[in-house]
């Protein structure tokens, strides 16, 4: 039996930032890509197939900022990953879109690594849970 190995793309234009997480992640066992911008979003969503994208909102071009990169993705016949929004845009207006956009997280920079691991974490767990025994209502997993 092989062990499926989860795919994490992060979408995130510093530098920095990215590389930590993608080390981090990369030395949790995770299978990490990244993206410095959203020009190529949807291609490297395509072929990739992720789990969990991490989802910086302020990204160098403003047709491929992530409210813009959200709204492609529902437009799509792909099947969805679970998106965590990982952003300084802490305004309610900018969490409540992320939301209404699918979004299952929103998190606001600065964030400690644990929380950002737990995350992720808790979305692959979300997604087992469902893939094995179909969609249940939250409060069946509190």
């Amino acid at each position: 039996m092989t062990v499926k190995i989860p795919k994490i793309l992060i979408v995130e234009d510093d530098r920095t930032n990215q590389y930590l997480i993608r080390e981090l992640l990369e030395w949790k066992g995770y299978d990490v890509y990244t993206l410095s911008s959203g020009e190529r979003f949807l291609e490297v969503v395509q072929s990739l197939k992720p789990d969990v994208i991490l989802l910086d909102l302020k990204l160098p071009g403003s047709e491929h900022g992530g409210f813009t990169l959200l709204e492609q993705l529902n437009q799509t016949a792909i099947s969805r990953p679970s998106v965590i929004i990982y952003s300084a845009c802490s305004l309610p207006h900018d969490i409540a879109t992320a939301k209404r956009l699918g979004a299952a997280h929103y998190l606001i920079k600065p964030v400690g690594i644990d929380e950002i691991l737990r995350t992720i974490h808790m979305e692959l767990l979300s997604w087992e849970l469902e893939m094995t025994y179909g969609k249940m209502p939250v409060s069946h997993l509190v």
